[in-house]
């Protein structure tokens, strides 16, 4: 029987290209800047990617990591070095900090998952054998039908928003066991494929670019099933991000007018025109693109995934303009968080993002009343309380909730495999580096609370549904306790 799952380690010839890579960054114009991404990444990889197990945690931190770096290689791609591109030196103290915030964030998840063993892969695979992907298919699609229904509503119905929005990850641990079980079993590959069109397609035709959650998800489930570093496995994944980079492209070349037909050109973020309507003026617009706009869509999109400028614009402001706040800002998140909403219907909404980045960048910009909301971001926030190095403080507890998160996840499951599920549907939304701390840990929580009972009570009727035929007691799935 083979050892309980570990930490990946690095092939030697993995590190040989690492080394070969860090040298190569010696060539470009940000040497130092390029040096210190690419080993942050490796440090991630290293640090919290377990063998046999979904890598959740990792890619919540590497998409981060690419909101911060993107900004380095736009530079070097251009010949420039970042203090001459962006004109501001800012932005290279905001990178640091970023990076070493991020560092900080994953060794917080280490710590929280200290004396955590985790799960034999081979376990994982019994598990599933015993599943039938026609019943998961049902689940799954009876979980996408009801996200369609409700989503129109939870807006209608504020004591209940957050609690309905936390409940719909349940579509996504569906998700995440339907493509587990397809890729390991090698059978009902077309379920896989519906899935993700029908996703797309829904996610296209709404107000915001949704479509991308469910590649993402997808990129976690491959990196699990019997992943391994070959190159087989690197060009597929390659290809996989490449897909999604161009409809990110295409995406973003259309979307402001896209929104404003959807929105009957209100400025509001809505959506007043009939589905077919969406869908017939996404892809009208898509097959009108030209050479030139989806080139600079390649621009605007490399500028909306890179959000370290904000930080940069903080800096720039805080301590000279507007002082440290000592905590008030991370205080005020705690008090809105621990007043629910549900049972405190009363409690004021929260004001747009943009009128905090307004306050702490000095920037002017449209806000909520314009149908936009614009974030500095929750590393920033804790910069703006906290100062250096008193900002990480925060971020390592954040990083300590997270991977406790993930432990507990797993370790209430009985059967291991809904454990992982339910832990990538919620955790993979800590993935935003962007995010207003109120609106990341209040969302974190409530979906941690949801998906827990949702694991108690749910859980073993789905787990006994799923299985084939009328199999009994089988790798400890039908009967399941959670304790």
């Amino acid at each position: 029987m083979s050892a309980p799952n570990t930490y990946l380690r690095l092939p030697t010839t993995a590190w040989f290209l690492i080394a070969l890579g860090l040298l190569t960054c010696l060539g470009t114009a940000n040497p130092a800047f390029t040096m210190a991404s690419l080993m942050s990444l490796v440090f991630f990889i290293t640090l919290l990617w377990r063998k046999g197990e979904p890598p959740v945690l990792f890619f919540a931190i590497a998409f981060q990591w690419l909101q911060v770096s993107i900004k380095i290689f736009h530079a070097n791609f251009m010949g420039f070095t970042l203090a001459d591109m962006f004109g501001d030196t800012d932005i290279e103290k905001a990178i640091t900090l970023s990076l070493s915030g991020l560092a900080v964030l994953g060794l917080g998840m280490r710590f929280g998952l200290i004396n955590f063993k985790g799960t034999r892969e081979q376990k994982i695979k019994d598990e599933i054998k015993h599943f039938s992907v026609k019943k998961i298919w049902v689940v799954y699609l009876f979980t996408f039908i009801a996200s369609l229904v409700f989503k129109g509503l939870i807006w209608k119905i504020p004591p209940l928003t957050q609690i309905l929005l936390a409940a719909f990850n349940l579509k996504w641990a569906v998700f995440y066991l339907l493509a587990y079980t397809i890729i390991a079993k090698r059978i009902g590959a077309y379920f896989l494929i519906l899935a993700v069109l029908m996703e797309v397609i829904v996610g296209v035709t709404g107000f915001f670019s949704d479509f991308k959650q469910v590649f993402f998800v997808l990129f976690v489930v491959m990196w699990t099933v019997g992943y391994r570093m070959t190159p087989k496995n690197t060009i597929r994944t390659l290809a996989i991000a490449v897909l999604v980079f161009f409809m990110g492209v295409v995406w973003t070349s259309v979307k402001t007018e896209y929104r404003k037909f959807v929105s009957d050109e209100t400025g509001q973020q809505v959506t007043l025109v009939s589905y077919n309507e969406r869908l017939s003026k996404i892809i009208d617009l898509s097959l009108s693109i030209d050479s030139e706009r989806l080139t600079k869509g390649v621009e605007k999109l490399a500028e909306r995934i890179a959000y370290v400028d904000m930080f940069a614009n903080v800096l720039n402001y805080v301590p000279d303009v507007m002082p440290h706040e000592n905590g008030a800002l991370w205080k005020k998140s705690i008090m809105h968080i621990l007043a629910p909403r549900i049972f405190f219907p009363n409690k004021p909404v929260l004001e747009s993002d943009s009128e905090l980045t307004m306050k702490y960048t000095g920037l002017q910009m449209a806000s909520g009343q314009q149908g936009t909301s614009i974030s500095i971001g929750y590393m920033a926030e804790s910069y703006i309380d906290f100062k250096i190095p008193g900002m990480f403080i925060p971020i390592f507890i954040l990083g300590i909730l997270w991977g406790g998160m993930y432990r507990y996840f797993i370790r209430r499951s009985r059967t291991k495999i809904f454990g992982y599920a339910i832990a990538v549907a919620v955790l993979i939304q800590a993935n935003q580096f962007e995010i207003h701390n109120t609106k990341l840990v209040g969302g974190m929580l409530m979906s941690f609370i949801v998906m827990g009972l949702v694991q108690k009570f749910g859980i073993p009727v789905i787990s006994q549904w799923v299985l084939i035929g009328r199999e009994k007691n089988v790798a400890g799935i039908t009967q399941e306790k959670l304790c």
